[in-house]
């Protein structure tokens, strides 16, 4: 029983410790002094176990192949749904991860934490073409729908175009912040450069010709038709030709050749005494198909009999020759009147003799 209030004085009011039945409780005591000694109520709690927290050491939501680390706190014994009986365990799976600790009175607590563990990304990079090119092409290369990328030219779109020679390399972000990275090799082949090497002058007299030819390549087509490395000309034209490389990659070059005419060919007529060419300009005499230094008048007046011909050479450097003219000549020198000139026979049908 209880005193009434107005004789009753609280002596304490404290918790003490008792060990029953190897547990612990707590015993809160009350004690009151009245008139007629102490009169107290004791209540007894059950403090048996504790409540362990589990402290990561950073995000529990991690991409693939990251890990967490889980902290139980310090207590004197752990056991983790792992089988690990460490304060502290470092993981990579998603699930989760349950603890029962101890302290050093023999309390016990359970807790647990879920760690979630996103994939990563696995980003395809698409070409809207061919990969391997001549230079001059590109190709855009597309990487996907991810919330950001990185591209290794400095790009952060979608999608890049490439016109050089690389490896280019895309790391991409998902929503839960995962990354993943995939590349593409790009080839630009360069274009060949071919060169006309011909076999001589490519300005030349009507006549006359000349070889293209060019380097060695799988193929050729010339502007003429041809197929062939190499084509021998004798017309006025730009000859062109478009080889095609071993790297599939195509190219031309061309080379002019002038044809010069010929100059008219001169006729040769005997007037009186000497020879005289049509032409005006640039002769040269010949006998018995030898030069006569200084022939070069449009006419000659010559002093053997033989075969005679006249060259013309044009401002071009062609020329054209006459027709051969056979000179035999029948004159005697000046005879006084004096001379008497012998005829035999008189008369003659074709050959005759003359003297003098």
């Amino acid at each position: 029983n209880q005193l009434p209030a107005r004789h009753q004085k609280q002596l304490t009011n404290r918790p003490i410790q008792a060990e029953l039945q190897n547990r612990f409780w707590t015993l809160n005591t009350e004690v009151f002094e009245g008139a007629k000694g102490g009169i107290g109520t004791t209540t007894i709690t059950n403090s048996n176990s504790i409540t362990p927290v589990i402290t990561p050491n950073g995000p529990t939501s991690i991409c693939s192949g990251n890990s967490v680390t889980l902290n139980a706190g310090n207590y004197s014994s752990y056991h983790w749904s792992t089988g690990n009986s460490i304060q502290s365990i470092t993981d990579t799976l998603q699930g989760t991860y349950s603890i029962t600790v101890s302290d050093i009175q023999g309390c016990t607590g359970t807790t647990s934490i879920a760690i979630i563990v996103n994939p990563l990304p696995v980003p395809v990079i698409t070409p809207n073409g061919p990969t391997t090119f001549c230079q001059g092409n590109a190709v855009t290369l597309d990487a996907g729908n991810f919330s950001s990328y990185s591209w290794s030219n400095g790009a952060t779109t979608e999608s890049i175009i490439a016109n050089t020679s690389n490896t280019y390399i895309v790391t991409v972000t998902n929503s839960n912040g995962c990354t993943g990275i995939a590349s593409q090799v790009i080839t630009v082949n360069q274009f060949p450069i071919p060169v006309i090497t011909p076999s001589g002058p490519t300005t030349f007299c009507q006549g006359n010709s000349v070889t293209l030819t060019t380097g060695i390549y799988p193929a050729y087509i010339w502007n003429t038709g041809a197929t062939t490395q190499s084509i021998t000309v004798s017309t006025t034209n730009n000859y062109i030709v478009t080889i095609t490389a071993n790297n599939g990659c195509t190219a031309s070059t061309s080379q002019t050749v002038i044809v010069n005419p010929l100059p008219l060919t001169p006729t040769i007529t005997l007037v009186s005494t000497y020879l005289l060419s049509d032409i005006s300009y640039g002769n040269q005499w010949y006998l018995n198909n030898t030069l006569i230094n200084g022939a070069t008048n449009q006419s000659y007046t010559p002093i053997q009999n033989g075969i005679y011909t006249v060259m013309i050479t044009d401002s071009n450097g062609c020329t054209s020759t006459s027709s051969r003219y056979h000179l035999l000549s029948t004159g005697t020198n000046y005879l006084s009147p004096q001379t008497f000139v012998n005829i035999s026979p008189n008369p003659a049908d074709n050959n005759f003799n003359v003297s003098y």
